[in-house]
């Protein structure tokens, strides 16, 4: 009816009645280094001068948000923009 499975619906009634929290919990991993603001602005960039290279670009976007990023991050987030 929802989209949730069966087992979904169990394990959070199971979840609640044992009395732990329902919010999601921090998830472990490396925190990202882009957020959406700075995607926002290397998409940007990217847009205004698609024949640079990954090297220019990453120069615009630390000349921009002041933050050091490696080429291959741009690069990989290049695709996405």
């Amino acid at each position: 009816m929802f989209g949730f499975s069966k087992t979904a619906v169990y394990r959070t009634i199971q979840i609640f009645c044992e009395g732990k929290s329902l919010e999601t919990q921090p998830r472990s991993g490396r925190p990202k280094l882009l957020n959406c603001e700075h995607q926002k602005t290397l998409k940007k960039i990217v847009k205004k001068n698609n024949h640079q290279s990954a090297e220019q670009i990453k120069n615009n976007f630390q000349e921009k948000t002041e933050l050091q990023v490696s080429t291959k991050t741009i690069r990989r987030k290049e695709k996405f923009a």
